[in-house]
């Protein structure tokens, strides 16, 4: 997550989607200060990125990870904030990354591997 958009990339298929929000969802201090927005703009990323269409969604891995405003690191609200948004937007499995490194897609499956399904 970036101030006011997102990246979204499918490990499955290797396609990217980034999107900004024209409701905005940080502001000067947090990159998720909007918690609906923010939510809002994942799930319909998500939607447009996997093709979901019906009620019965694909159970989903998300790795989430905030690229911005890291000074100090992640506090626990800022990561919980993090986790709520994707679980809300359809996630049914959850991993935050805490750094601000881009990581390659070896390592996000890496960090995914380590949720139990």
């Amino acid at each position: 997550m970036f101030v006011d958009k997102i990246e979204i990339t499918d490990l499955n298929t290797g396609r990217s989607l980034i999107k900004t929000s024209s409701n905005h969802f940080s502001n000067e201090r947090l990159v998720v200060a909007n918690f609906q927005n923010a939510e809002t703009l994942v799930r319909k990323g998500l939607k447009e990125l996997l093709n979901l269409r019906s009620f019965l969604q694909p159970s989903l891995k998300i790795a989430i990870q905030q690229m911005e405003r890291l000074e100090g690191g992640l506090s626990q609200v800022e990561i919980r904030v993090l986790r709520d948004v994707a679980e809300v937007a359809g996630a049914s499995h959850v991993v935050v990354i805490e750094n601000g490194r881009s990581l390659s897609q070896h390592e996000v499956l890496q960090e995914l591997e380590k949720i139990r399904s």
